[in-house]
C-alpha cells in the first residue's frame, strides 16, 4: 500500500493489487482506497463540498495530461470513505446523489 497526502487533510491510499473475496462476488485488480476529511462548519454544504472533490478526482484521473493520469494506472476499484454528513432520503438524499455522480463517471472511465 501506497500513501498519498494532501493538503486538505483528505488522504489517498493505492493498493498495487486488490484481492477481496465478497460472498456476491471477487474483487481483483487495482484499487484506491480514499479518506475525504472535512472539517465540521467550514461554509459549504457537506454534499456540494463532496461532489467537489469527487470531480476533482475524476477529472484527475481522465486528464490524459495530469500527473496523476501520466504516472500512475487508474483505479479499476475505488472505495471512498468521508465524515461528510450525506442524508439517506431515498433518491434525492446526498447518498444517492454521490452515488449518481460515481454512475455517471462510469461512463467515462471504461
Amino acid at each position: 500500500m501506497r500513501s498519498h497526502s494532501c493538503p486538505s487533510g483528505s488522504g489517498r491510499w493505492s493498493l498495487s493489487r486488490l484481492d477481496f473475496r465478497a460472498c456476491r462476488g471477487h474483487w481483483s485488480g487495482y484499487g484506491e482506497l480514499q479518506a475525504k476529511f472535512r472539517r465540521q462548519n467550514a461554509g459549504t454544504k457537506d454534499l456540494e463540498w463532496l461532489r467537489g472533490q469527487l470531480r476533482a478526482e475524476f477529472a484527475a484521473w481522465l486528464n490524459p495530461s495530469s500527473a496523476r493520469a501520466r504516472q500512475g494506472r487508474r483505479p479499476e476499484y475505488l472505495i471512498v470513505t468521508t465524515n461528510a454528513r450525506l442524508t439517506s432520503v431515498a433518491g434525492t438524499g446526498g447518498i444517492d446523489q454521490a452515488r449518481e455522480l460515481f454512475a455517471g463517471c462510469g461512463n467515462s472511465w471504461a
